[in-house]
């Protein structure tokens, strides 16, 4: 009887097993890794951040700039139409006094004819026409008219009209001998001058 070869072991495929499979078998194959990605620099993009942080806060100046500039200017006609306001309040008010004085000086005037009239009959029937007389003039007298009879004084240019002149010995001034009808002042202004007759 013949003795059996002794033969390498054999795998179910009737195979026999390499070193290599037994290999695979211990250790798992290793796969490449992905390439490596760059890192950020900070001092890179603090660098390239700083021009463009300066031009926002050269623009935000500007506009500081110009916002006050146009603030400034707002203010300024302010106070150019409230100036321009108050002159045409000024004028308007110093035009509507002398109007108002002109309407009363005129008013006064058409009533001279009136006082002159009083002024005659007084002559004749005083006791008459002086309740009359003062009854009218009281009134008149206290929103500043006032009366000029200047008989005895003297002359006075600005407030008398001398329509004649008599030459008296002796006279040293101008005087006031007689008043052919009286004057009338109004607010410190002459109203109508009286009429005089002077000697000097």
């Amino acid at each position: 009887m013949r003795d059996a070869a002794v033969s390498a072991p054999e795998d179910e495929a009737g195979l026999p097993e390499s070193s290599d499979d037994r290999g695979d078998d211990e250790s798992e194959v290793q796969e490449p890794s992905p390439p490596s990605q760059p890192t950020a620099d900070p001092a890179a993009d603090s660098a390239s951040a700083a021009p463009d942080a300066c031009e926002r806060c050269k623009k935000f100046e500007e506009e500081l700039e110009q916002s006050r500039n146009e603030l400034e200017q707002s203010r300024n006609k302010e106070l150019r139409l409230r100036a321009d306001l108050d002159n045409s309040k000024r004028k308007h008010l110093e035009r509507l006094k002398v109007e108002v004085s002109q309407s009363e000086s005129d008013l006064l005037r058409q009533l001279l004819p009136g006082l002159d009239a009083l002024d005659a009959a007084f002559i004749h029937h005083p006791e008459v026409v002086e309740p009359l007389r003062v009854a009218l003039l009281k009134p008149l007298e206290k929103v500043g008219l006032k009366v000029i009879a200047p008989e005895g004084q003297d002359f006075d240019p600005e407030q008398h009209e001398a329509v004649s002149f008599a030459e008296k010995d002796g006279a040293e001034r101008e005087i006031v001998s007689e008043v052919l009808s009286n004057g009338y002042t109004w607010k410190e202004r002459v109203l109508r001058h009286a009429q005089v007759r002077v000697e000097r």
